[in-house]
């Protein structure tokens, strides 16, 4: 089975159903179960940006990695036209476009 690593606090979000988009650079035709993987590096910058936005999430030390957390399934990839594609699913996806 196929596994997307994805770093702490996002995988947290997608785990607790905050966020249901993944912001990912490449695309891919795989669809279906994959494995949820939480990358050893932690984004500190997104866990600074989503307190900031007032979402109550564990202390940065209280989160797994480095390890198989969940499954999802990836049915769907979006392409963003532009900047303004981009702010329309941020509720979803949760990220900054910088």
């Amino acid at each position: 089975m196929k596994a997307l690593s994805i770093r702490q606090p996002w995988l947290f979000m997608i785990l607790q159903k905050y966020k249901d988009i993944e912001i990912r650079a490449w695309n891919t035709t795989h669809r279906g179960l994959i494995y949820l993987h939480a990358s050893k590096k932690f984004d500190t910058v997104g866990y600074e940006y989503l307190k900031g936005r007032g979402i109550q999430m564990p202390l940065k030390n209280h989160f797994d990695t480095g390890k198989i957390l969940g499954t999802a399934n990836l049915y769907k990839v979006i392409k963003f036209k532009d900047v303004n594609d981009f702010y329309s699913y941020e509720e979803r996806h949760l990220n900054s476009p910088s």
